[in-house]
């Protein structure tokens, strides 16, 4: 949860784009995301075509996509090299690892994927660009 004062938060919640993802892993992100009062999905896409426009008319602060360890790098540059405020989680091998690719750029396997470790590092990502 994030900072609160008087039961107001004094940071904007997380936008999260979640794009590409299949059915099964989207639900389990998504429950796993429901709880977390710092963070918003704003948009679900069925695949990664649109993410670019995406990315940038909603201003989202990180994408969740599922892809190919091996299309992790090209992806990222693609979306952070314009979008520089964005970052992304890149679930891939079926949905036991991710990666999370940032501007600097820096690619940190996050190793198995469960829904602690996807919440943790979407705050970590986020919120350490913006302290």
């Amino acid at each position: 949860m994030g900072k609160t004062l008087g039961g107001w938060s004094l940071l904007p919640p997380i936008r999260i784009a979640i794009a590409g993802v299949p059915r099964l892993l989207r639900e389990i992100t998504l429950t796993a995301l429901s709880d977390q009062e710092d963070m918003e999905v704003v948009a679900e896409l069925p695949d990664r075509q649109d993410l670019p426009n995406l990315v940038r008319t909603l201003g989202v602060d990180i994408v969740i996509v599922s892809c190919s360890e091996s299309e992790v790098t090209e992806l990222g540059n693609q979306l952070i090299g314009e979008y520089r405020s964005t970052r992304m989680l890149a679930i891939t091998d079926g949905g036991r690892s991710g990666y999370l690719y940032e501007l600097r750029p820096r690619k940190a396997e996050l190793g198995e994927l469960t829904p602690g470790v996807l919440i943790r590092a979407i705050s970590e990502a986020v919120r350490r660009s913006t302290a």
